[in-house]
C-alpha cells in the first residue's frame, strides 16, 4: 500500500508539471500569434481594431472558462501531491512599507495615439509643457489650433494631434504625393503613419474629405526656425559612428525614426550602391510583402550583436549565407515594396529591438 501512495504521488507530480509545461507552450503560442495580429492591424492602418478587439474578449472568455478547471485541478494535485501545509501560514506584514505600496502619480499611457485628442488646458499649461506631454511640437499645437500667439487660459480646449505634423482634409484630386510637396515632408511618411486610410493599397488613393494625418508636415508660408525640412538634414552625417557603422548610402533623410516607423529613410533619385554599415554575415536577403513591405531586402548579423537592415532595394549583390565586408556594395538603392521613391530603409537592431539609427552618427 505504502508503494501504491508513492507512485501515485510521483504520477500526479508528473502530471501537475507535465499539465503546465502545455499550458505554457500553450500560450507561448497564443503570445506569437497576438504579435503577428497586432503587426497586421498596424499595417491595415487599424481597420479593424474594433472588431478584432471584440471577437478577442470573447475568445479570451471562452478560452478561460475552458482552461480554467484544467490549471486549477492540475496546481490542486501539485499542492497535495507536495503535502503543503499552509492552514497555519502567517505572514509577516509588519516590515512592509507602506508608502511603496501606493503611487501617488497618474502615468499617461504610451499607448500610440491613433487620432486627435480634444484636452482642456489647465492653470499652469503652457504650449511647451503640453506639446512635451504629447511628445509632439508647439508648432504642430498652433497650427491645428489656428494659434496665432502663444499665450492660452485655463479651460480652453485644443486639437492635439497624434504625431508632429500636421492634418490635411484631402480635396479633390489630391494625392499623397502633392499633400507632401505642399506640406515639405514625404509621401514615405504619410503613408507609414499606420492610421492613415487608404483606399487602394497599392496605388494608395485617397477619399475627397478624409482626414489625413502628415507627419512632420509644415505649414505653408510660415516660417518657424524650430522646424527643419527633413531632406535637408543630416547631409553631412559624419561616415565615423558609435558602433563603428558606416553611413550606407548617399543621399537626404526625409524620414525621420518614430514609434510607428523604426528606421531612417534615405532618398536618392539616381539609385546610389548600399553598402554594408559593417562586417559581418548575410542572414536574410530576398524579396517580402510582409515586415513593413521592405520589398528587396538584406539584413546583416554584425559580430558585435548588432543587425543592420537595408530595404527597398531594386537589386541585389549579395545572398543569404554570404560574408560582407564593412563599405561593401550590397545592392541599390530602389523603390520595391511599400514604397513611393527611390529610398533606403535603414534599421539598426540590437536584440530584437530597433534602435535610432541617427544616435549612431555624429
Amino acid at each position: 500500500m505504502k508503494q501504491f501512495f508513492t507512485d501515485l504521488n510521483l504520477y500526479l507530480r508528473f502530471l501537475a508539471g507535465f499539465s503546465l509545461k502545455r499550458l505554457a507552450f500553450i500560450m507561448s503560442i497564443l503570445a506569437n500569434l497576438k504579435q503577428a495580429i497586432v503587426f497586421l492591424l498596424i499595417q491595415k492602418r487599424g481597420r479593424y481594431v474594433r472588431s478584432f478587439t471584440h471577437t478577442t474578449l470573447i475568445g479570451v472568455m471562452v478560452v478561460s472558462l475552458v482552461l480554467a478547471p484544467l490549471v486549477t485541478s492540475s496546481l490542486r494535485a501539485s499542492v497535495n501531491a507536495e503535502n503543503v501545509q499552509v492552514e497555519n501560514m502567517v505572514i509577516d506584514v509588519t516590515n512592509i512599507n507602506r508608502e511603496e505600496m501606493i503611487d501617488p502619480y497618474t502615468h499617461i499611457s504610451q499607448k500610440p495615439r491613433s487620432s486627435i485628442t480634444v484636452y482642456t488646458v489647465k492653470a499652469g499649461d503652457t504650449l511647451s509643457t503640453i506639446a512635451d506631454k504629447f511628445n509632439i511640437s508647439v508648432d504642430t499645437i498652433k497650427w491645428e489650433n489656428n494659434l496665432k500667439i502663444d499665450k492660452i487660459k485655463p479651460g480652453q480646449q485644443l486639437r492635439i494631434l497624434p504625431v508632429t505634423g500636421l492634418a490635411h482634409r484631402v480635396k479633390k484630386g489630391e494625392t499623397i504625393y502633392s499633400i507632401a510637396k505642399k506640406y515639405k515632408t514625404s509621401p514615405q511618411a504619410i503613408i507609414d503613419f499606420p492610421f492613415n486610410y487608404f483606399k487602394d493599397e497599392e496605388t494608395f488613393s485617397l477619399e475627397v474629405g478624409q482626414l489625413l494625418i502628415v507627419p512632420d508636415g509644415i505649414k505653408p508660408q510660415v516660417n518657424q526656425p524650430k522646424t527643419t525640412r527633413l531632406n535637408q538634414a543630416f547631409q553631412g552625417v559624419s561616415k565615423s559612428a558609435r558602433g563603428r557603422f558606416l553611413w550606407p548610402a548617399a543621399g537626404v533623410i526625409t524620414q525621420r525614426y518614430h514609434w510607428y516607423h523604426r528606421a531612417i529613410d534615405i532618398a536618392n533619385p539616381s539609385g546610389p550602391a548600399i553598402k554594408a554599415a559593417d562586417s559581418g554575415k548575410v542572414v536574410q536577403a530576398g524579396w517580402t510583402r510582409t515586415h513593413g513591405g521592405y520589398g528587396l531586402y538584406v539584413v546583416i548579423s554584425h559580430t558585435n550583436g548588432y543587425k543592420t537592415l537595408y530595404a527597398h532595394l531594386r537589386k541585389l549583390k549579395v545572398k543569404a549565407g554570404d560574408k560582407v565586408s564593412k563599405g561593401q556594395v550590397i545592392g541599390l538603392m530602389g523603390s520595391t515594396g511599400r514604397s513611393t521613391g527611390t529610398h533606403l530603409h535603414f534599421e539598426i537592431i540590437l536584440k530584437g529591438k530597433k534602435l535610432n539609427p541617427l544616435g549612431f552618427y555624429k
